[in-house]
């Protein structure tokens, strides 16, 4: 173990990192749940709040947790291989969000609103996971 005094620098990074995503995921989560479970909004698609810059901001906070979860860890990487092996955690999970979860449930999303103009529109424009800025 390179650093057993805690906290170094990047497990106070870390934890910001983790709690940022952590509450990202958990507000996105929630402004969907209440979206839902409203009867007016039965047959609409989600386009506020967090979902009205990415479609799905969840996804993008979930990434960011385990983020965090490796820097919290970092202190303790003595050689590369630790840091490669690592990075797993972070690069598995967005694997298996953009390659798997996203086309899945976009496909889903496709069917269900194809004949609505509003949401072609929104596929268009809102990024599906992260709102980065545009540079045009």
């Amino acid at each position: 173990m390179r650093n057993p005094d805690w906290p170094v620098p990047s497990d106070l990074i870390g934890m910001l990192v983790f709690s940022l995503g952590l509450g990202l995921e958990m507000l996105a989560d929630f402004q969907k749940f209440q979206w839902q479970n409203d009867w007016r909004h039965r047959d609409d698609f989600i386009n506020i709040g967090l979902w009205r810059y990415s479609r799905h901001p969840n996804y993008a906070g979930e990434i960011v947790l385990h983020c965090g979860v490796l820097l919290l860890a970092s202190g303790s990487y003595d050689r590369p291989v630790e840091w490669g092996l690592a990075l797993l955690g972070p690069g598995f999970i967005t694997t298996l969000l953009y390659g798997i979860s996203l086309p899945m449930v976009e496909r889903k999303a496709n069917i269900r609103w194809k004949d609505n103009t509003s949401y072609k529109t929104y596929m268009q424009k809102t990024p599906a996971i992260f709102p980065f800025p545009k540079w045009s």
